[in-house]
């Protein structure tokens, strides 16, 4: 009898071993009949894209890095397709496997799949490669800081909304060239504090700030009050002309400023992350 029952447990737990091994990506991350497919080191991923009516070559593009347990699709919400029509620029949304970016340490899969992502993308649609941005919300912000210090040469410059920098990164970190980024982060964050620690160790936002600062030689500091939830400091003077934007935003949680389905946080009347975003980017 012992003997039965040790077999029919061993049956279970075998049958749930391959029944979660086989379970299908989670229904948000599944982009349906219009994604398009893109293959890096024999792996297939996936990526939608936004492309204005009659865009000229040589146009800008925009690549976004969602959040975790977010979709492209989602992504896509944001803003920056509207933008994009009268802008004239393109816009990517690669989507993570399983929802979530390979982030938190060097030498990140994820790395390479955006980097060469970017340059098919510049070579099939005649889009600029020097003029080729990286956006990244969430754990997409926390790819778009290891972008910005491992591959920070390919992109003209960087926002990151709600991010972080996790102690392996930072210990790691050896940027070859100065690049322009922009840094938003929420007061009210408890997902990703704007003061770091966490599991990961990771960095204040300030510290992330004044790196970049440091490292792009600003020489000029302005701070602009916005209105009375959106601070802005501006660093200028560096290298190239680039130049750090770090917005703080009050009353704000772990939310992409501007997006429709949040609550709690600043709305459109306030503040709109992707035109801030492309307001700065324009510059460059």
């Amino acid at each position: 009898m012992k003997v039965q029952l040790f077999k029919i447990l061993v049956c279970c737990v075998f049958g749930f071993f391959l029944s979660s091994c086989s379970k299908n990506v989670p229904d948000e991350c599944e982009l349906g009949e219009g994604a398009l497919k893109f293959s890096v080191n024999s792996v297939e991923r996936k990526y939608i894209l936004y492309k204005p009516d009659s865009l000229p070559d040589n146009s800008p593009l925009i690549i976004f890095l969602h959040g975790r347990d977010q979709s492209a699709n989602y992504a896509a919400s944001f803003g920056f397709n509207e933008i994009a029509d009268s802008a004239k620029f393109a816009v990517c949304y690669p989507q993570g496997r399983s929802c979530t970016w390979d982030n938190d340490k060097p030498g990140s899969t994820d790395v390479e799949f955006i980097r060469q992502l970017a340059v098919q993308l510049q070579a099939e649609h005649k889009l600029s490669a020097e003029r080729t941005f990286i956006v990244g919300f969430s754990e997409g912000a926390a790819l778009c800081n290891l972008l910005a210090f491992e591959a920070g040469n390919k992109f003209a410059a960087a926002a990151v909304v709600s991010g972080e920098v996790s102690e392996a990164v930072w210990n790691a970190k050896n940027p070859q060239t100065p690049i322009p980024i922009l840094f938003m982060h929420g007061l009210n964050d408890r997902t990703m504090s704007i003061s770091g620690g966490g599991y990961a160790g990771n960095q204040p936002v300030l510290t992330i700030v004044e790196f970049w600062k440091n490292f792009n030689l600003c020489t000029q500091d302005t701070i602009e009050i916005i209105n009375t939830n959106v601070t802005r400091t501006l660093y200028s003077g560096g290298v190239n002309d680039s130049e750090v934007w770090y917005y703080r935003l009050n009353n704000h949680q772990h939310v992409f400023p501007g997006d429709p389905t949040a609550a709690d946080s600043l709305d459109l009347t306030e503040i709109s992350g992707a035109q801030e975003i492309w307001s700065f980017f324009r510059k460059f």
